[in-house]
């Protein structure tokens, strides 16, 4: 009775009757509280998993975005540490005014 007891307050009670008319009836009740007991077992498992799986990418994402934070700053910093390249004259105004010429 205190094995049932505690299969309630766990809410793994067995719910089917399927095994009323079964001479073997005590020997199916702790198979079938071991599958519901490793099922919700492995269910708690799965969750941690997933919980796990998803705290990871968040940092992981967290991580590439400071990077890319980071790539954009040392860009901006080479671009104002260089000197602008002398601009050449498009090729269209040089040949419009040889033409001219």
């Amino acid at each position: 009775m205190a094995e049932r007891d505690t299969l309630k307050e766990e809410g793994l009670e067995r719910t089917d009757n399927s095994a009323k008319g079964f001479k073997d009836q005590q020997d199916r009740k702790p198979s079938l509280y071991r599958y519901r007991r490793d099922k919700q077992i492995l269910r708690e498992n799965l969750q941690a998993n997933l919980e796990s799986v998803v705290e990871n990418l968040v940092v992981e994402a967290e991580r590439e975005k400071d990077t890319v934070k980071d790539l954009d700053l040392d860009q901006q910093t080479r671009d104002k540490d260089q000197p602008e390249p002398p601009r050449m004259p498009s090729m269209h105004a040089s040949g419009t005014s040889a033409q001219r010429g």
